[in-house]
């Protein structure tokens, strides 16, 4: 019988070593959720004073209760040099297995996200030195305004106007239910043959 590879029993390997380059303990002494505007933000904080932060997708209002009462506690009071066995024992902490799914790793996830701002700060290394080797400074990038209550046309107008600003190589457009307004492919079409998109479906 096949068991799940979330199982603590199928633990992966430590490869960060973060106790080998960090010779005192990072106690982590509070995580919190903020929004500023329309943007959610993590913070963690040190018993040191020392704060890293990372911003969260939306969907953070309503995962709230989780990430407060199942996944916080987990790592308060912890050494966040131990990060990789902390985001593992989560899984088990107050019976979390029980919620398996996007909405629970999602609260893991920024945790675990504002900590690596938070060691990474500590150590003068960006995330990426901490993983490993860093394997380039610069990344492509692509547009998403992440909005579905826009027309089509206010879409394309902004994605244009952003185009020409960020000289962006790829767009992602947020149809949802916009399919079923009348006159929605003819536009997103134009606009495709416009910047010489040939990949849209």
């Amino acid at each position: 019988m096949l068991e799940s590879i979330y199982s603590d029993q199928h633990a992966f390997p430590s490869f960060l070593n973060l106790q080998n380059s960090l010779n005192n303990p990072i106690i982590v002494k509070s995580i919190e959720l903020f929004k500023y505007m329309d943007t959610y933000l993590i913070k963690s904080t040190s018993q040191d004073g020392i704060s890293g932060v990372a911003v969260c997708n939306s969907r953070a209002r309503y995962f709230y209760p989780m990430l407060k009462e199942l996944v916080i506690p987990a790592f308060v009071g912890k050494d966040a040099r131990e990060l990789e066995n902390l985001v593992n024992q989560v899984y088990i902490f107050r019976t979390n297995y029980k919620y398996q799914g996007t909405p629970f790793w999602n609260c893991v996830a920024y945790v675990e996200a504002s900590l690596f701002d938070l060691l990474g700060r500590v150590t003068g290394k960006s995330a990426g030195e901490l993983v490993g080797q860093v394997w380039r400074n610069e990344i492509p990038i692509y547009l998403s305004s992440m909005r579905r209550d826009t027309t089509p046309e206010e879409e394309v107008e902004w994605l244009s106007k952003r185009i020409h600003e960020t000289k962006a190589k790829a767009v992602k457009m947020k149809i949802g239910g916009r399919m079923t307004i009348k006159g929605f492919m003819p536009v997103f079409i134009g606009f495709a043959n416009s910047f010489h998109i040939k990949g849209y479906i």
